[in-house]
């Protein structure tokens, strides 16, 4: 319909040019998510709107993790968590891009690389259960450097104080 009316690579489209293949990788649409992931490629331009092309990175990333594609998924997620320089604001969107990042770091083996990633969150997003969940499993994996992290240096992490 946006074409239709001459509004195809207008910025009003562009949310849903990333919502669109979101919903639709979570619905197993895989095909239907890359054409729209593709179409949005080729108009969303990262310097008027970061936060939109961080959700279309989270989107192509999430594409790629479904598909089994683990190295393309870790880069989308990490060519998102960059575009946060480019905003005026930090990007809400940021955080989860790292923690899913981290969580790909793993499933390839690099245990090294996803600490350093969940290491990158400040200490509200790295609160998250998603981040500790990254966290704890990356500390006591046994793909984890021999002597990383014991289970009672772990609790700081994965239980919350109470004072």
């Amino acid at each position: 319909m946006p074409d239709a009316h001459g509004w195809g690579t207008d910025r009003v489209v562009w949310t849903a040019l990333v919502a669109v293949p979101t919903v639709d990788v979570w619905q197993g649409r895989f095909e239907d998510a890359k054409h729209w992931l593709d179409r949005a490629d080729e108009v969303v331009r990262p310097d008027l709107e970061p936060a939109i092309a961080l959700m279309r990175q989270l989107a192509r990333g999430r594409l790629h993790l479904a598909r089994g594609r683990l190295e393309d998924a870790a880069a989308a997620f990490r060519a998102g968590a960059r575009l946060e320089s480019l905003a005026a604001a930090p990007l809400f969107m940021t955080a989860p891009a790292r923690r899913l990042l981290a969580q790909t770091q793993m499933r390839l083996g690099d245990m090294a690389g996803a600490r350093e990633t969940l290491a990158e969150l400040d200490e509200g997003d790295s609160d998250s259960d998603m981040a500790r969940t990254a966290l704890a499993h990356a500390h006591t994996s046994p793909r984890a450097a021999p002597g990383r992290g014991s289970m009672s240096s772990l609790r700081s992490w994965t239980v919350p104080s109470v004072r």
